[in-house]
């Protein structure tokens, strides 16, 4: 996302997968279990 706010880059500029991959592994690792306690609290009756 940081690619694309730079001056001449526009949608098709390429971006590696692999450090949004990790960042969401890293932050899933800390913060995922009350975050999915959270959601699936809204189902439970």
């Amino acid at each position: 996302a940081i690619l694309l706010l730079k001056k001449g880059n526009d949608k098709k500029t390429m971006m590696p997968f692999g450090p949004h991959l990790a960042l969401g592994i890293y932050l899933a690792f800390l913060v995922g279990k009350p975050i999915l306690d959270w959601y699936l609290g809204f189902f439970k009756f």
